[in-house]
């Protein structure tokens, strides 16, 4: 699986480069996520199965080739610690993080010169979930699901918008937000064979951003 980021990496990259005689832009962020977790049934028992809400910090590399288009590649860490819950039962959850790389297109409401630009940003990509601590003999609420100290990588849909604020011709502060759009990892969260977990994973993230233009 991790040969697949090998691959996609350079691909992203290369898409990037396809355009010339543009603009660079360079940057960071920080902000927070909030996971949209799944319901989990089993006979009459029901609960969440998912992630907590947790810290992102985020690296991004963009291109601005047009007046109101732009795309850029972006990569984001989420502390994300795998839960579980049913009603008043909240165990203690299971050290995980995330990883997620993708390429944007933005398309921009201003143009280039404008101080101020809103913009829509549509992407794909892949992200990685890992549970970084040792699986548990007996685990609470085993009857729904049980955490497995695993990797797992899935395809993931990037969606969202935000704004740009230059300060000059070579400093721009930023607000993104991004709902990160990814099967369920049962692998690593992984439902009794008895129990039904349906449907995708939504992870909103709101970013601050500072970043440098070339």
């Amino acid at each position: 699986m991790h040969g697949l980021f090998r691959r996609f990496l350079p691909a992203l990259f290369a898409l990037g480069l396809t355009c010339s005689g543009q603009q660079w832009e360079i940057g960071g962020a920080a902000g927070y996520g909030i996971y949209r977790n799944l319901t989990v049934t089993s006979g009459a028992l029901s609960g969440k199965a998912g992630f907590k809400h947790g810290l992102s910090f985020s690296a991004v590399a963009g291109h601005h080739p047009y007046k109101r288009l732009s795309g850029e590649i972006r990569y984001t860490f989420r502390d994300s610690d795998i839960k579980i819950t049913s009603g008043s039962i909240k165990p203690p959850g299971f050290r995980g993080d995330a990883h997620a790389l993708h390429y944007d297109a933005l398309l921009h409401a201003a143009s280039k010169n404008s101080r101020i630009r809103p913009f829509l940003a549509f992407g794909g990509g892949m992200k990685m979930f890992r549970g970084n601590e040792p699986e548990r003999a007996s685990q609470p609420l085993s009857q729904l699901a049980g955490f497995r100290e695993i990797t797992e990588i899935k395809p993931m849909l990037s969606v969202g918008g935000g704004a740009v604020a230059s300060f000059g011709p070579h400093l721009r502060f930023r607000l993104d937000a991004r709902d990160y759009i990814t099967p369920f990892p049962n692998q690593l969260i992984e439902p009794n064979p008895r129990a039904k977990l349906n449907g995708a994973l939504h992870d909103l993230v709101v970013l601050i951003g500072v970043s440098g233009v070339f």
